[in-house]
C-alpha cells in the first residue's frame, strides 16, 4: 500500500512538473511562436492581414500548440469586392492555428490545423475569371505550400458568399460547420468537403436552383483557372438526398455539364425549383410522398446564355393537402421538364407522359404538355370520372348542383396568365370530348327550370356540342332531348353566346314555374348570368301533358325560337277541351317577370264548357262553365301583357271569329228576367243549333256585334258589351210574332190576352229589349233607343225602296222627247190640284190618325 501511494505521488509530481514546464515553455516561447506564425502567414500571402489579438497555449489542444487569433480581417483582396458583398475577403472573430510541439522545439513551424470561426467569407470572380481570393504568393518551387499539408481545415458559423460574373453563378448561404481537406495553391484548389449549413440562394442568372433550404454536403472537387471538376458527391437539400457529378469551365465559352439525381425529392422542393416559372404552393401546404428525378445541367459559361436544364421525374404516389381545398393524390407519375434552347421561361416545356390524379370522388388519367411556362401553350388528354361537387370544392363555378361526368377530353390552347388560372383562362381553347353524364341537377335560379337526374351522352368538337342525347326529370316529370349547340362552351366561359337547337319530349309539364317570383340568377365573374350567355334556343317540343292552371293539353306539339327577351312559335298544335287548338304564339320580355304575349289561334271542335272551366270562366260570373255547352270553331287573335303570371286586363286586346254549334245555355240567372215574355222553364235550358259572330275585346270590354240566334226558346238578334268589372248591357230584337204566337204562346197563356191575332206573314214586327246589370243586379226593359234607330233605318230603307219602284215603273218616260211648251210651262201654285194636295198634307200633319209613343221602360 505504501508502495502504491509512493508511485501515485511520483506520477502526480511528474504531471505537475510537466504542466508547469509546458506553461513556462509557452511563456518563454509565446513571442517567438506568435512572430513565427504571423511571419509564416505573411510569407504565403500577397495581401496584408489584420489581427487584433494573438495568444499561444501549449495546454489547449495538447499535444499541439495552439495559436488563437482574434479579429482577423483581410480587407484587401486581389479584386475590389462588388456591392453585393461585404467589403473584403474575410472577417473572422477567431482563427486557430495548431502546430506540433516537437516541431516548435526543433524550430520547425508547420501548421497542422486551421479553424475559422464566427465570421464571413466572400469569394468573387470578375468577367475575366480572376478571383478575389487569389492572395497567395506565386512560387517557382515544385514543392507545395504549407497549406497542402493541413490535417484539418474547419469552418464554424461562417456566412459564405460566392459570385462569378462570367458564369452568372451566385451563392449565398451559411456554414454551420464544415471540415475541409485538400491542397491550396496559387494555381488550383483541391478540396474534400463535409459540411452542414443552409443555402439562402443558389442561382445562375435569374434561374434559382435552391432557395432557403438546409443543406449537407459530402463532396470532392478541384478548382483550377480553367474550370471546376466535381467528383461523385452526396448532398441533402431539405429532405431530398441526391448525387452530383460533372464539370464546368471557367473560361468564356467553356462547356458545363452537371448531373444531379435523387430518389426522394419532396414535392415542395420540386415546386420551389420551378417557382421562377410562376409555380408555387400556398403556405401551410402539407406534402407526402417522394419523387424520383435526374437533372442534367448543360451549357456554356456565359451570363447571357442560361444553362439548359433537362429534368426527368416520376413518382409511384404523392399527396398534397392544400389549405381550403380537398387533398390531391397523384400516382403513376412520369414526366420531363426542360427550359429549352434559350434556357428561359419562354422556351421551357413540361411533358407529363402519364399521370393519375384523384381528389374527392373524382379521378383523372392522362397526359399533359406545356410550352412557354409564362403563357403556356397546353395540350391535355384525359380520361376522367368527375364528381361535380369536387369542382365546386376547387372553386369552379358551374350552373350545376350535382352529378358525374365520365369519358374522354382533349384540350388545346394558350393560358395567358399561369399565375392566375380561372375557368375563363381556357375560353379560347379547343376541346374534343365524348362525355357520359349521370344524375346531373341544374341550379334552379332565375328562369332555369327544375332539371334533375340528367343522364346521356354529349359530344364536343372545338367549342360546339355536335350532338347530345339527354334524358332526365323536369319538375319531376320525364323528359328526353336531342341537342346541338354552337359556341356551347361560351355558357361556361362567358366569352361567346351559344346558339342551341333542341328536339324535346316531355311527359308532363306545369307552366307555373314560368311565372314564379324566383330569385334572379346572380351574375358570374364576367357579369353575365347563364341565360345572358345564350344567343338563342330553337327547335321543337312535344309535351304529352301540358298543364297551365286548369288548362290541360294532351298533347302539345310546337316549334319554337327563344332569344334572351323573345319567344316565337310559328306552329303549335294542342289537343284540349275535346278539340284542337292550332296557330302561332309569340312573347317578348319587358322586364322582370313582365311579358307581352301575342297569339293567332285556330279553334276546332272545342267544348265550350271545358274551355270556360280551363280558363276560370274568363274571370267573370255571368256565364260559367256549368251554364254553357257546345262546340266552338273559329279563330282568335289576342295580345296581352302578363306580369308575375297575371294578365294585365287594362291592356288586353282580342278579335275572335267564332261559331258555336249545338249550343246550350242552362240556368243563366240574367235571362230569367225575360220570363215576362218567355216561359221560365224554356229560359232555364235554351238550346241552339249554331251562332256565329266576330267578337272584339278592348279597353276591358267585350264587344259583341249583332247576331241572329235561333234557339229552342225563341229566335232573336243579340248584341252587347260586357266589361271586365262585371257591368254588361245586352240588346235583344225579338220577333213579335214569336212572342205572341209561335214558340212561347203555348207555354205562356197570358200572351194571348190580346185575342186571336193572325200573323200577317211579314214576320218583321219586332220587339226591342235590353238586359243590363252588374255582378250584383240586373234588369230587362224595353229598348226605346234601339227601336227608334230601327224605325229610322227602316223608314230610310222604305223610302229608298219606293223611289226605286217608281223609277222602275215610269222608266218609259225617259225615252220620250219632252214637249217644249210643257217643259217651259210654269205650274200655277194656286191651282186646285196643288191646293188640294197641300191642304191634305197639312191636315194630315196637324191631325194624325195614329200616334206612336216609345216607352223606354
Amino acid at each position: 500500500m505504501k508502495i502504491f501511494s509512493k508511485v501515485a505521488l511520483i506520477i502526480l509530481f511528474v504531471l505537475i512538473a510537466f504542466t508547469l514546464g509546458l506553461v513556462i515553455t509557452g511563456i518563454m516561447l509565446e513571442d517567438r511562436i506568435v512572430a513565427m506564425s504571423i511571419a509564416q502567414i505573411n510569407k504565403q500571402l500577397n495581401v496584408k492581414i489584420k489581427i487584433k489579438e494573438v495568444k499561444v497555449s501549449l495546454l489547449t489542444g495538447f499535444p499541439k500548440a495552439t495559436v488563437k487569433m482574434k479579429g482577423v480581417e483581410i480587407v484587401e483582396g486581389s479584386l475590389d469586392t462588388p456591392k453585393e458583398l461585404e467589403p473584403g475577403l474575410l472577417s473572422l472573430e477567431g482563427v486557430d492555428l495548431k502546430f506540433g510541439i516537437i516541431g516548435i522545439l526543433k524550430n520547425e513551424y508547420k501548421v497542422d490545423e486551421l479553424i475559422l470561426k464566427n465570421g464571413w467569407l466572400n469569394f468573387y470572380f470578375d468577367n475575366s475569371g480572376k478571383g478575389n481570393f487569389e492572395i497567395f504568393e506565386k512560387s517557382d518551387s515544385n514543392e507545395a505550400s504549407w497549406l497542402l499539408n493541413l490535417d484539418v481545415f474547419r469552418l464554424d458559423n461562417i456566412n459564405l458568399s460566392y459570385i462569378d460574373l462570367r458564369t452568372g453563378w451566385i451563392f449565398k448561404g451559411f456554414v454551420d460547420n464544415a471540415n475541409i481537406k485538400g491542397a491550396f495553391s496559387n494555381n488550383q484548389t483541391l478540396l474534400s468537403i463535409k459540411a452542414n449549413g443552409a443555402v439562402g440562394s443558389l442561382r445562375q442568372g435569374e434561374f434559382f436552383y435552391i432557395r432557403n433550404q438546409k443543406v449537407t454536403i459530402n463532396t470532392d472537387f478541384l478548382i483550377s483557372p480553367s474550370g471546376v471538376l466535381i467528383d461523385k458527391s452526396l448532398a441533402t437539400v431539405g429532405e431530398t438526398k441526391f448525387t452530383i457529378q460533372g464539370s464546368y469551365g471557367r473560361e468564356k465559352g467553356d462547356h458545363v455539364l452537371l448531373n444531379v439525381s435523387g430518389a426522394d425529392l419532396d414535392v415542395k422542393t420540386l415546386i420551389s425549383f420551378l417557382s421562377q416559372h410562376n409555380f408555387s404552393l400556398p403556405q401551410n401546404t402539407i406534402s407526402q410522398g417522394k419523387i424520383k428525378f435526374s437533372l442534367e445541367i448543360k451549357g456554356l459559361t456565359k451570363t447571357e446564355t442560361p444553362f439548359n436544364l433537362n429534368l426527368n421525374f416520376g413518382s409511384d404516389m404523392f399527396r398534397l393537402d392544400l389549405p381550403n381545398y380537398p387533398p390531391i393524390v397523384m400516382s403513376q407519375l412520369s414526366g420531363n421538364f426542360t427550359n429549352g434552347s434559350l434556357g428561359n421561361a419562354e422556351t421551357s416545356e413540361i411533358r407529363i407522359s402519364n399521370m393519375t390524379l384523384e381528389t374527392g370522388n373524382s379521378k383523372l388519367q392522362g397526359t399533359l404538355k406545356l410550352k412557354n411556362i409564362n403563357t403556356p401553350l397546353y395540350h391535355l388528354k384525359l380520361n376522367q370520372h368527375i364528381d361535380i361537387k369536387d369542382l365546386f370544392a376547387w372553386g369552379v363555378d358551374l350552373p350545376i348542383l350535382e352529378g358525374q361526368l365520365n369519358g374522354s377530353v382533349e384540350a388545346l390552347g394558350i393560358i395567358n396568365d399561369i399565375s392566375n388560372i380561372t375557368v375563363s383562362s381556357f375560353e379560347n381553347s379547343k376541346f374534343y370530348s365524348s362525355l357520359t353524364l349521370s344524375n346531373l341537377a341544374l341550379k334552379n335560379v332565375g328562369r332555369i327550370p327544375d332539371l334533375s337526374s340528367i343522364s346521356g351522352v354529349v359530344n364536343i368538337n372545338n367549342q360546339d356540342i355536335t350532338s347530345a342525347k339527354l334524358r332526365g326529370l323536369l319538375y319531376g316529370s320525364n323528359f328526353a332531348a336531342e341537342v346541338q349547340a354552337s359556341n356551347a362552351l361560351g355558357i361556361l366561359f362567358g366569352n361567346k353566346k351559344a346558339i342551341v337547337n333542341a328536339s324535346i319530349t316531355i311527359d308532363s309539364l306545369n307552366t307555373n314555374w314560368l311565372f314564379e317570383d324566383n330569385q334572379q340568377e346572380a351574375p358570374s365573374d364576367s357579369g353575365q348570368s347563364t341565360w345572358d350567355r345564350i344567343e338563342s334556343i330553337s327547335g321543337d317540343v312535344f309535351i304529352d301533358e301540358l298543364v297551365h292552371n286548369k288548362f290541360v293539353s294532351t298533347p302539345l306539339s310546337a316549334n319554337f325560337y327563344l332569344k334572351s327577351d323573345q319567344f316565337f312559335s310559328n306552329s303549335f298544335l294542342s289537343r284540349s277541351c275535346n278539340g284542337i287548338f292550332t296557330g302561332r304564339l309569340s312573347s317578348h320580355t319587358k322586364g322582370n317577370n313582365y311579358y307581352i304575349i301575342s297569339a293567332d289561334i285556330d279553334v276546332d271542335g272545342v267544348e265550350i264548357d271545358q274551355l270556360f272551366n280551363s280558363f276560370n270562366n274568363f274571370d267573370q260570373q255571368s256565364i260559367i262553365s256549368s251554364n254553357i255547352s257546345g262546340k266552338v270553331d273559329g279563330s282568335i287573335l289576342f295580345s296581352t301583357p302578363i306580369i308575375n303570371g297575371r294578365v294585365v286586363k287594362e291592356d288586353f286586346e282580342a278579335n275572335a271569329d267564332l261559331k258555336i254549334s249545338d249550343g246550350r245555355l242552362k240556368n243563366v240567372k240574367q235571362l230569367e228576367n225575360l220570363s215576362k215574355f218567355i216561359e221560365l222553364e224554356e229560359l232555364k235550358d235554351i238550346k241552339f243549333s249554331a251562332i256565329q259572330n266576330s267578337i272584339r275585346v278592348n279597353n276591358q270590354q267585350v264587344i259583341i256585334p249583332q247576331m241572329d240566334i235561333e234557339s229552342s226558346a225563341l229566335n232573336l238578334s243579340l248584341s252587347g258589351t260586357h266589361s271586365f268589372n262585371g257591368d254588361y248591357l245586352y240588346r235583344f230584337q225579338l220577333l213579335l210574332s214569336d212572342v205572341l204566337y209561335s214558340k212561347a204562346s203555348s207555354k205562356k197563356p197570358e200572351n194571348i190576352s190580346f185575342g186571336e191575332v193572325e200573323d200577317d206573314g211579314s214576320g218583321k214586327t219586332k220587339l226591342y229589349l235590353k238586359l243590363e246589370g252588374d255582378v250584383n243586379s240586373h234588369k230587362v226593359s224595353y229598348d226605346g233607343a234601339a227601336a227608334r234607330n230601327a224605325f229610322r233605318e227602316n223608314l230610310k230603307q222604305e223610302r229608298q225602296s219606293l223611289k226605286n219602284i217608281l223609277l222602275d215603273e215610269f222608266k218609259f218616260l225617259r225615252k220620250e222627247k219632252a214637249d217644249t211648251s210643257i217643259v217651259n210651262k210654269q205650274v200655277n201654285p194656286s191651282s186646285t190640284i196643288q191646293k188640294k194636295g197641300k191642304d191634305t198634307l197639312e191636315t194630315k200633319k196637324d191631325n194624325p190618325k195614329y200616334v206612336i209613343e216609345w216607352d223606354d221602360e
